[in-house]
């Protein structure tokens, strides 16, 4: 259900039930007023004696004399000139009816005893009672406006609250959330809201973060380069221009490489749609472990896959790009030897990349998925720009799973991959 139903439904009810609750109480009030009850029984005693006068008596004579004493208006007419079916027989019942007229008129209608005749009776109500029945009628929809004031009041509180945080953000007060109550009718769009200034904060200390380290990725094969220059200028040797040159040549490859990393990485962030079918992780796993056996000779890779595949609904193109960036990270920091293995649970896809290098201890584990996050130690040289792994993580995300890193029985590093074998709805 959107949220334009939900607050309609609600708003529907709370006028629905003010009406029938409120008009249910009104009525009885009104129908149970003291001044009400007392005026009716009295009209009622009035014509229910005047219907048992004899029969010998002359009626003309007798609606004559009281409409000349009394201020209401009396008649006789015969039971055959009443129309109705049920109006004759509740006479017939000797019950006496009244009846609601125009310009505030009551008749009342008795049967009279003993007779064929029925004795009518007009009563002009008060105006008293014309402004009770006002009073009555303002206070219903006064309360009726009070409850739906009590119902939109804390929406409009909570759209409020909407506003601030919006106003605040755009003051570049980040840290400014909405907080509802859990029932409140705007909740689900409070809390994507705050969803939305959650991802729109990371992407801006993400690319504070980024051009830090862009910065840094460049500012050295940059001074490389213009040293390079700077020599070329000062001296005539042949021998060391084309030395100068092949080293301006590898710091335009590195600065390349990381271009195509930058873009690579960017991509994954824009919203478009995977191109999700069903592929094999055996198959794919065994493919890419063979190609770095031979480009990575050095190194013994070992994989351990299932016997009965299980299908996983995934895109391709981009898992296998994330599980051959975990191979080449083991692959690189790996000293001898790196494992590979799959498995598969009830609804997901186990994989497991583990080396025997030097493990990554427990306070990088989180950090080492985030961007131009590199662990740096004494005498080891710079391999890469520290976006593999953020690419690996992004990947994964993508396809509702998770990765973490753990320590391996080979005593290096063990990442763990879990993707759900089933297409998320």
């Amino acid at each position: 259900m959107t949220l334009s139903q939900q607050i309609f439904l609600k708003l529907y009810l709370v006028v629905i039930s003010s009406i029938v609750l409120v008009g249910w109480g009104i009525n009885y009030f009104w129908q149970n007023s003291s001044d009400s009850i007392d005026e009716l029984d009295a009209y009622k005693t009035t014509i229910n004696l005047l219907s048992t006068k004899s029969v010998k008596e002359d009626w003309n004579s007798i609606i004559t004399k009281y409409n000349q004493i009394s201020k209401h208006h009396f008649s006789i007419v015969s039971l055959s000139e009443i129309h109705g079916g049920s109006l004759v027989q509740q006479l017939q019942n000797n019950n006496i009816i009244s009846v609601d007229g125009e310009n505030s008129q009551l008749t009342f209608y008795k049967k009279v005893e003993g007779q064929e005749l029925v004795l009518m009776m007009q009563v002009k109500q008060e105006e008293s009672n014309e402004s009770s029945k006002l009073y009555w009628l303002v206070l219903f929809y006064c309360i009726v406006a009070i409850l739906v004031y009590l119902w939109t009041r804390p929406l409009a509180r909570d759209l409020k609250r909407l506003q601030d945080a919006a106003s605040a953000f755009e003051k570049k007060q980040f840290e400014s959330r909405v907080e509802v109550s859990k029932g409140s009718s705007v909740a689900s769009l409070a809390n994507a809201f705050n969803q939305l200034l959650d991802r729109i904060g990371q992407l801006i200390k993400d690319q504070k973060e980024m051009s830090h380290a862009i910065s840094h990725e460049l500012r050295t094969p940059l001074a490389r380069i213009r040293f390079s220059l700077e020599m070329i200028s000062k001296t005539e040797c042949m021998e060391t221009i084309k030395s100068k040159a092949d080293s301006i040549r590898e710091d335009i490859s590195e600065i390349q490489l990381l271009v195509d990393e930058l873009l690579n990485f960017s991509a994954l962030d824009k919203t478009v749609a995977l191109n999700k079918e069903k592929g094999d992780l055996s198959k794919l796993i065994e493919s890419l472990t063979e190609k770095l056996k031979q480009n990575i000779a050095d190194k013994e890779f070992s994989i351990s896959l299932p016997s009965l595949s299980k299908a996983i609904y995934c895109d391709g193109y981009l898992i296998e790009r994330a599980i051959q960036n975990l191979l080449v990270n083991a692959g690189k920091y790996a000293k001898n030897k790196v494992s590979v293995s799959l498995s598969y649970s009830e609804e997901s896809a186990i994989i497991l990349v583990e080396d025997d290098g030097k493990g990554i201890e427990k306070k990088y584990r989180d950090k080492i998925f985030e961007s131009f996050f590199q662990i740096k130690s004494t005498g080891d040289h710079k391999k890469g720009f520290g976006l593999g792994l953020a690419i690996v993580k992004k990947i994964i995300d993508i396809h509702k799973g998770s990765i973490s890193v753990e320590t391996s029985s080979l005593n290096g590093a063990l990442f763990k991959v879990v993707l759900p074998l089933r297409e998320e709805n």
